[in-house]
């Protein structure tokens, strides 16, 4: 294996195996970055829609298999720019027409002759469209800059394969039609079309009062002139302020088009030919249309390259976006990944690894009302009920983030510190509209958030030792405040809503209220009312166990009385779960009718990795947890586990579907973590069955699961086995994809079974996988091992001090006399090896500067 130079981290590449997880869809390939891409199959006419997401830290996009892209923003609360809505004649846009004295193609796959040839490949922050017939041949990709700017780069390259000279007109199409997604409670159906009912009237009456700007290269809909828009948060989605094109080419277009009336007037005195099929005329003054027409000559065998930029924002950011990608002539993809590499691993999962890189990623949104950017959870629940959530999801995100983007990671832990309320420290279940917060009516008691708030929190200082964000100033909630409070602040605010406003119950343990990280907790209980008053949980009482002891150590120097405090809950609630071991499995928490538990018959797995990872058993006790977890939730399954064993029978339960036995991306990922530390051979084959190359192999002919997914399959118990849920308030099944537990989840188990545990102030590398060849590389940390040396490369963020502790392989440890330890290629000496071989050390950071470390004998 290659060696890491004092300079950089060696980039090892990766085997793509075209075939394995690519369902009946397409293949899997390597684009010419270096990055994973999918090959869609457009033989045969797809019968449903299928997507795939483009997006960077601001702008979202999704591009359809059938041609068209729709732009999301969510700086004003969710919505589509250019909603696709084929009853009322609107296809969104995100194509082109090409119109030559020989032929004509477009982009938009259904308006081709059956005889044409058509090819998407959906990429690392892009989309690829590659047409052909016997006179063209087009190849147009959407893409997106790497950083914060709310734009699409549109291109395309047509060239001629013919051997005369060819006319044309290339036309760009995008169609504004503005679609609020605004708070819609019961989606499921028929109740979604009276949401989307009132949606629609919201869009209609702001579409209807836009107006058009042309300025130069482009044309503008500016979608509203309010400024007094965030001065308070509101139910109600608002408009950006505009919608845009621009033309980055060196001549000017030669016609303008804002409206579909006039644009098919002129194709038509061209042409003879109608290429839009309006059901319903508008006005002439309608704005429904940014196009332009290009006039070209191509010479027999010749290629052109044209450039558009596609986005919203103010007036001011759409001059200075012209200029930046005016000049820019090569958009850069960062390289910003997580992935491993195994000498003797024959699987695609370090592919699968780069690609839920760059999803989660591009899973960020902003907000304006909280000037801040943060990576939401998706799907349905955004997408469709128009809710950004929970803050349980955004903590799980971090996880990973703290790796792949420790930027992102610090911004979304100020976001979280902003969305508490100041006098209780409570966390809001969701927002809606533009800055609104919500307990959704049946979350408005969530119990958990506090704790997964605060479990982000320490590993986020564990790991980046970035202690300079305790005395941070963010605002609570109430922005009427005159002044931010600390972060630590914000911690002890989360300590305090936990201990005083969750609180424990009868038993000692902390409350359920309407639901901990199980948001139908209540469905499971024969009386809802009471356990919602009185139920206490399990799993928040085991979580605290993991999660408490380590913030009490980072704010111990500021607070020492409030560590000592925490440290005393954490112990009250270690010894009150011990007893609760039922010889088999821990229960689920007690309903709130004297001592009656929930989860002595049926295993709830969301609650026993804690067991695990917490202590609460002993070796013999963990090692039979999860050969009863192996037996009944894993191998009964050909994907995942099953989170629930029997099912449970109740009026909002419907078996093997979400938490009554579905197979959970989040679960899997804390079981992966606990299983590691009692069987590595076995987690590690565990992990390759939670992968979607996994899903795509076990259900071939589902389309979600190959390039993404929802956070819950049903299981294999299920008639729709593989599928996900349709149930209650949320039809998963109209958006189940993008939903951000399904790429944080595989990358944040690898990095906790590849050894990155921080722990009582350490950072702990304590790999758990059955191989003595590997490497790890992320942005902040790097690490390769080796029989006979271990390299490490580590990025800080901040400057002061870190503590590093190393578990030694076994030929190291077999020859500790001869041990030898260089410090950024200088020899040092300043370590220990404690009885269990782990390495420790102590040693000064400074942000930007790269620390290395090898290990040898």
């Amino acid at each position: 294996m290659q060696s890491f130079s004092n300079s950089e981290t060696i980039e090892y590449s990766f085997d793509v195996y075209p075939n394995v997880g690519a369902g009946n869809f397409g293949y899997w390939d390597k684009d010419e970055q270096g990055k994973p891409c999918y090959h869609l199959n457009t033989k045969d006419k797809l019968d449903t829609d299928v997507w795939h997401l483009v997006g960077n830290d601001h702008i979202t996009a999704t591009a359809h298999a059938k041609g068209f892209v729709q732009i999301y923003a969510w700086d004003r609360g969710p919505q589509v720019l250019n909603y696709y809505d084929p009853e009322n004649d609107m296809k969104g846009g995100g194509y082109y027409w090409i119109f030559s004295d020989k032929t004509r193609l477009c982009t938009y796959l259904e308006e081709n002759p059956t005889n044409t040839n058509y090819e998407i490949i959906w990429g690392c922050g892009y989309i690829r469209k590659i047409i052909k017939n016997s006179c063209l041949c087009v190849e147009e990709t959407l893409s997106t800059p790497d950083g914060k700017d709310s734009v699409l780069i549109h291109e395309l390259k047509i060239q001629n394969i013919t051997k005369e000279t060819q006319n044309l007109l290339v036309i760009p199409i995008w169609e504004p039609n503005w679609f609020p997604i605004n708070p819609g409670l019961i989606m499921t159906p028929p109740y979604n079309k009276f949401w989307n009912m009132l949606r629609k009237r919201k869009g209609k009456k702001i579409q209807n009062s836009a107006e058009c700007l042309i300025e130069n290269d482009t044309i503008i809909v500016q979608l509203t002139k309010k400024m007094e828009r965030l001065s308070k948060s509101s139910w109600s989605v608002m408009p950006v302020d505009t919608f845009f094109i621009s033309s980055l080419n060196n001549q000017s277009p030669k016609y303008l088009f804002t409206n579909k009336n006039l644009f098919e007037k002129f194709i038509h005195s061209v042409y003879k030919e109608n290429i839009f099929s309006q059901k319903r005329k508008t006005s002439d003054k309608y704005c429904n249309l940014l196009s332009f027409v290009e006039e070209q000559s191509l010479k027999a065998e010749e290629e052109i390259s044209m450039k558009y930029i596609v986005g919203y924002g103010s007036i001011e950011k759409i001059k200075e976006y012209k200029s930046k990608y005016t000049a820019s002539k090569v958009i850069t993809k960062d390289k910003k990944y997580i992935s491993i590499h195994i000498p003797e691993m024959e699987m695609p999962i370090d592919r699968e690894l780069r690609w839920h890189s760059y999803y989660l990623q591009a899973g960020c949104v902003y907000s304006e009302y909280f000037n801040r950017y943060f990576v939401d959870q998706g799907s349905a629940y955004g997408f469709i009920h128009g809710a950004s959530g929970a803050p349980r999801d955004w903590a799980f995100f971090i996880a990973p983030l703290i790796y792949l983007r420790p930027d992102l990671a610090r911004e979304m832990l100020f976001f979280l510190c902003q969305l508490q309320d100041e006098k209780t420290g409570k966390l809001p279940y969701a927002l809606v509209g533009n800055g609104k917060a919500t307990g959704a009516g049946v979350h408005s008691w969530s119990s958990d958030l506090d704790l997964f708030f605060l479990w982000a929190v320490s590993e986020y200082l564990g790991a980046t030792f970035d202690t300079a964000i305790l005395q941070e100033e963010v605002p609570f909630r109430d922005r009427s405040s005159s002044q931010g409070a600390t972060f630590l602040a914000h911690i002890e605010k989360a300590f305090y809503h936990l201990t005083h406003k969750v609180s424990t119950g009868k038993h000692g343990l902390i409350r359920s209220g309407t639901g901990d990280w199980n948001d139908v907790f209540l469905a499971f209980s024969p009386f809802p009312p009471i356990t919602m008053l009185r139920g206490e949980s399990v799993f928040n009482s085991a979580m605290a166990v993991m999660v408490l002891p380590e913030i009490a150590r980072w704010i111990e120097p500021h607070n020492p009385t409030l560590s000592k405090t925490i440290n005393s809950f954490a112990q009250t609630q270690q010894q009150i779960l011990k007893s609760l071991w039922n010889e088999k499995w821990f229960p689920r928490g007690y309903i709130g009718i004297g001592d009656r538990k929930l989860g002595d018959e049926n295993l709830f797995l969301d609650v026993q990795p804690f067991a695990i990872l917490t202590n609460l058993l002993d070796n013999k006790g963990k090692k039979g947890l999860i050969k009863t977890i192996k037996e009944k939730c894993v191998d009964t399954q050909p994907f995942g586990a099953t989170c629930l064993v029997p099912p449970m029978k109740g009026k909002f339960l419907e078996p093997g579907s979400d938490t009554n036995g579905g197979v959970w991306y989040a679960i899997n990922a804390w079981l992966l973590w606990a299983w590691s530390e009692c069987n590595p051979q076995e987690a590690w084959d565990f992990l390759l069955k939670n992968t979607l190359f996994a899903h795509a192999e076990v259900y071939p002919n589902i389309w979600y699961g190959i390039w993404s997914g929802p956070d819950a399959y049903n299981s294999a118990e299920h008639p729709r086995a593989g599928e996900t849920f349709c149930l209650n308030f949320t039809p998963m099944t109209q958006f189940p994809i993008m939903n951000m537990n399904c790429h944080a989840g595989i990358l944040f188990a690898v990095l906790k079974i590849f050894g990155l545990c921080p722990q009582s102030g350490s950072l702990f590398i304590n790999p758990k996988v059955p191989f003595d060849k590997f490497s790890l590389q992320t942005s902040l940390i790097s690490y390769t091992y080796e029989p006979k040396k271990i390299e490490l490369r580590y990025s800080p963020v901040c400057n002061g001090n870190m503590s590093l502790c190393i578990k030694l392989n076994q030929t190291i440890c077999s020859s500790l006399a001869q041990i030898k330890v260089y410090l950024n290629g200088i020899a040092f000496s300043q370590f220990n090896i404690n009885k269990e071989n782990i390495l420790s050390l102590t040693t000064n950071i400074e942000k930007a500067k790269p620390l290395s470390l090898l290990i040898t004998i």
